[in-house]
């Protein structure tokens, strides 16, 4: 099961974080993050859009709509390919998971649970 929650995490001031996705200086620790669920899911650090696209974005969404609940694998798989799930699914979830708390400031990041 998964959770995204709510909650004050402090987070070490001035560690760099790597966005994985691209950029070529890292993100500082401690950055105020906007989810703009209204519409097309966007995400936006200190001001700046990041791309998040494909499985990831709807598992992301989906955190979001659930925030401060736990949201069960199969709710995720449901989610994220309906009828059609592969064999490989629950793998594949966990891969999104790591992007997202890759993409994510540390802060987030690490208010992604699985349990």
């Amino acid at each position: 099961m998964l959770l995204l929650y709510d909650e004050e995490v402090p987070a070490p001031k001035g560690q760099p974080v790597f966005s994985g996705n691209g950029e070529s200086e890292p993100r500082r620790a401690g950055e105020h993050v906007l989810f703009n669920v209204l519409g097309p899911l966007e995400v936006r650090i200190e001001g700046a859009a990041i791309e998040l696209y494909g499985k990831p974005a709807t598992l992301l969404a989906l955190l979001l709509l659930h925030a401060n609940e736990w949201v069960s694998s199969d709710q995720i798989v449901e989610a994220l390919w309906g009828d059609r799930a592969p064999a490989s699914a629950n793998r594949n979830v966990k891969t999104y998971i790591w992007q997202l708390r890759r993409t994510l400031p540390p802060t987030l990041g690490a208010r992604i649970a699985l349990s």
